[in-house]
């Protein structure tokens, strides 16, 4: 039990005695009265003054009982525990309740009862005694009875854990959420009593400790910075507060200073020990929201490009959304392209420099209220090859800027050399068509430049190290040699890309004896078996099980519109696995509707292999054909061959966009680069890291800020490389979550919510200072001055 005046409890105490004085100096004096009929009066006499002295007593009672009452009140009793407390608060209405039934009891038997007296009495008494029953059933049924209360003044072990996930960057009033926050917990730290044990803790995934003094916890509060790749707050509470359970203090206390967006409150694998820290009545949690009910916000989505890897000459198309969080409105989008500067990045004065001079294109978007708006702007400029850091973003100012932005990086290199290999009496135009368009190659923009040679050139051309990929269309049997020399060009980091059809067929309709071949074998990723030959009227037809593969990424947008029923396959080539060839990585890229593979993948040495296993050469002239796939007339047979050229070339091989915390990865040949590089962050400020090719790539792992990551080398000059990370677009959505789910966090009426300083104060008054008893004995006592009046009135009548 705790006193706010303890003094007024000792003084208050002596005024108890005043009634007990007034009632015996008060006490009438006997009067001689000389009366004839003395033996009635004597008998009468005799029943009054005990009926008298029982109501004298009760009413001295009551009085005693209301200055009681009154000096305990200014006296200001708290408890340690809330079942203490209850307890307490259960006996003292228990006690009022009793005093009111001798009343009535008292008041009932007299010799002369009043009906209306005790009609109110009764009434009175009833409501007491549901008063009573109520607080009884609460004493038994709250399960947080054992929750400890506290002394104002006594040491805590208190954890103070700072939401700076990227939302917290949104501005209000002149100030960001996460300048609010930080001043209410340097306001709560300078609150906590001598003595208190701190730890400052944030989402940054950083192991919490305790600060050695109050001066430590504001300084590391003071050093926190905005996390872009940050825990949830959930998890962060959970690998923290086991710091303060081991603390030797009684008092235990959490604050949790937050903007509550929801994608910062996701509990994931933290639910077990935030159960745990629930049942934990001993810890005080209080959450402190400075988030914003009602935001106003731009934010750029994910980017998609038309491609990460360029020729020269070709032109970059960069699609986002516009999303908008309030009433409609416009926003003009800028595409930057930097233009490449040999001599930066570079520190000087221990400050990144990195180019100045860029490319600009300028597109405004009208966006709808809580809409979005699709943009896609296009970049076309003749570049050299080299690598290119681009950025979109929003023009004009908006409360949250970190969701304005999203980086990109991108290749340009020369033109691939490809050749295109076919039999006598074979079409192999149609690859040219796809890969390298006649006009785009008038036009100088074409990716690819296709040489197409017959299958008889092949066998005599003695190197083909030149070509960057070979296509072999509907081939013939090849000697094992000439199968050797293509192997030769796969393993050193060419492109292999072989669409089987009539012409792999023995005059049996099986596999000629050359496709059974080890190296042939190798290259085809299996055995070539049997043709398989669709029922009559029921064709087969692609049929993707994914479309997560490169290959298929031209498909992402429209999975579930491709007519892919409209171009049938009659025929195809079954292949077996080759249970020896486990030393090379094959799998199934595409699928038939009859579960057969359609399109496999395998990796040799540093190349790569595609099979198809129907032609894409098929004309009307045949008599029987394979399938009606020709690129001419359908268009997801175009975007197929499109994505297996970029894919056997590499031409995507490396994610140059990343997402912040994910792991880069390039790759690294040390033919043409250097072993070692410098890697320049985002944050211009922090030095240059270096790395080291690790079989034949480079890995960066601390991509924990957005922007663009600049690798620079030395190799007969400076060589330039790079990579951007963004932000996930989850990680700045404004969504707040309801009070459902924070109690779902940490438990129904296990936290104290607040808004502002005062709100704290007031509930930091609760938990240290303890359930405080003023309004229950202020309303008791104004029972009992009730009561007392009417037993005055009631016995005291003239």
């Amino acid at each position: 039990m705790a006193w706010a005046n303890f003094a007024i409890l000792g003084i208050g105490g002596l005024f108890v005695a005043v009634p007990v004085l007034i009632h015996f100096l008060m006490q009438p004096k006997p009067v001689e009265v000389v009366f004839p009929a003395m033996r009635f009066l004597k008998k009468k006499q005799l029943v009054n003054r005990s009926r008298n002295r029982l109501r004298h007593l009760l009413l001295l009672l009551l009085r005693c009982l209301l200055i009681a009452l009154l000096v305990l009140a200014l006296a200001g009793p708290s408890v340690a525990s809330q079942s203490f407390g209850k307890w307490l608060t259960f006996g003292g209405v228990s006690i009022l309740t009793a005093i009111l039934a001798l009343v009535l009891a008292v008041s009932m038997f007299s010799g002369n009862p009043n009906k209306l007296f005790n009609g109110i009495l009764s009434c009175v008494l009833a409501m007491m005694i549901g008063l009573a029953g109520w607080f009884g059933w609460k004493l038994f049924d709250d399960d947080a009875s054992g929750q400890l209360l506290g002394n104002g003044g006594e040491p805590v072990s208190a954890l103070v854990v700072l939401d700076t996930s990227p939302t917290m960057l949104y501005v209000q009033e002149n100030k960001t959420r996460a300048q609010a926050a930080a001043e209410i917990a340097k306001w709560v730290i300078n609150q906590f009593p001598d003595g208190s044990q701190i730890s400052v803790a944030s989402v940054d995934g950083d192991n919490a400790f305790f600060s050695p003094d109050r001066s430590a916890a504001l300084r590391r509060l003071d050093s926190l910075k905005t996390s872009f790749a940050p825990r949830t707050v959930p998890e962060t509470i959970s690998r923290a507060w086991p710091l303060i359970e081991q603390s030797p203090l009684q008092r235990k206390e959490i604050y949790v200073l937050s903007d509550l967006t929801r994608n910062g409150w996701k509990t994931g694998g933290a639910q077990k020990e935030l159960d745990r820290l629930s049942e934990d009545k001993s810890v005080s949690i209080f959450v402190v929201d400075v988030g914003v009910d009602q935001p106003n916000d731009f934010s750029l989505a994910s980017l998609e490009l038309s491609s990460q890897s360029l020729t020269t000459g070709g032109t970059l198309e960069v699609s986002t959304n516009l999303n908008r969080l309030g009433s409609a409105s416009q926003r003009i989008l800028e595409l930057t392209v930097e233009k490449p500067d040999d001599s930066r990045p570079v520190i000087r004065d221990g400050k990144t420099l990195v180019p100045e001079e860029s490319w600009k294109v300028r597109q405004t978007v009208e966006v709808g209220e809580n809409g979005l708006a699709n943009a896609k702007l296009e970049f076309v400029e003749s570049l050299d090859p080299g690598i290119y850091h681009g950025k979109v973003a929003i023009v004009g100012s908006d409360p949250l800027t970190a969701n304005d932005s999203q980086f990109f990086t991108f290749e340009v290199s020369q033109p691939w050399q490809a050749l295109i290999v076919r039999p006598e009496g074979t079409d192999a135009s149609v690859v040219r068509s796809v890969i390298a368009p006649k006009k785009l190659v008038q036009a100088g923009v074409a990716a690819f430049e296709a040489t197409i040679v017959t299958q008889k050139d092949l066998e005599e051309t003695k190197s083909l190290d030149s070509f960057d990929a070979i296509f072999l269309v509907d081939p013939k049997p090849m000697e094992e040699a000439v199968w050797q020399k293509i192997e030769n060009r796969v393993v050193n980091g060419g492109g292999l890309a072989i669409f089987l059809g009539r012409n792999a067929a023995g005059p049996d309709g099986f596999p000629d004896p050359s496709f059974l071949e080890p190296t042939a074998k190798r290259l085809l990723t299996g055995s070539l078996g049997a043709q398989f030959q669709c029922p009559e009227n029921d064709p087969y037809q692609l049929s993707p099980r994914s479309f997560e593969h490169p290959v298929m990424s031209a498909f992402r947008r429209q999975t579930t519109s491709i007519p892919w029923d409209d171009h049938p396959v009659f025929r195809f080539w079954g292949i077996l696995e080759d249970e020896e060839e486990v030393d090379f990585p094959t799998s199934t890229v595409l699928y038939y509707n009859n579960f057969e593979p359609a399109l496999i993948e395998r990796q040799i040495g540093l190349g790569r292999v595609m099979v198809m296993t129907t032609p894409i050469s098929e004309v009307a002239s045949f008599e029987r054909i394979w399938n009606r796939m020709r690129p001419g007339f359908s268009w997801p047979s175009f975007l197929v061959i499109r994505g297996i050229a970029r894919y056997i070339v590499n031409a995507d091989s490396d994610s140059l966009g990343i997402k912040v915390g994910q792991v880069a990865s390039l790759k690294n040949d040390l033919k043409e680069n250097p072993e070692s590089w410098s890697v320049f962050s985002p944050d211009l400020e922090r030095p240059a890291a270096k790395i080291t090719t690790v079989d034949s790539r480079l890995t960066y792992r601390f991509t924990d800020v957005p922007g663009h990551y600049r690798l620079r080398g030395v190799l007969d000059g400076p060589v330039l490389r790079g990579f951007s990370a963004n932000l996930d677009p989850a990680e700045v959505d404004l969504n707040r979550i309801e009070t459902e789910e924070l109690d779902k966090v940490f438990g129904p009426e296990r936290y104290q919510y607040a808004r502002k300083q005062d709100e704290i104060t007031r509930q930091q008054g609760t938990a240290r200072k303890g359930r405080e008893f003023y309004p229950l004995l202020m309303m008791m006592m104004f029972g009992a001055i009730v009561i007392e009046y009417l037993v005055s009135n009631r016995f005291y009548k003239s």
